[in-house]
């Protein structure tokens, strides 16, 4: 490396990355990211080469609609989740509703 080359700064993309941003910041990034994974993703020629990068717009893209999600429903998605999986399992009668105990 000469002295003209600067080495490149390398930006931690994780939750913290972005709460900086607005929720309509949030929902065009996870857009365009997830946009750009499906580009790399459908781009058959060169998917070999475009396979991390499309992997890493989805991982990004995924944490973008994490932070929006936690924004919009005032609760940790994942926790939103298994609460709506436990109402479907109980409406296919393979759980019991909260409080209930089985026997």
């Amino acid at each position: 490396m000469n002295n003209t080359d600067t080495p490149q700064i390398i930006e931690e993309r994780n939750e913290a990355y972005f709460e900086q941003f607005g929720n309509d910041q949030l929902a065009f990034f996870a857009w365009r990211l997830h946009d750009d994974y499906l580009e790399c993703l459908f781009d058959e020629e060169n998917l070999r080469d475009n396979i991390h990068e499309a992997a890493c717009s989805f991982a990004e893209a995924s944490i973008a609609l994490r932070v929006l999600t936690r924004r919009l429903i005032g609760v940790e998605p994942s926790y939103a989740k298994s609460k709506v999986d436990h109402m479907h399992m109980v409406s296919y009668g393979l759980a019991k509703p909260d409080g209930e105990t089985l026997q």
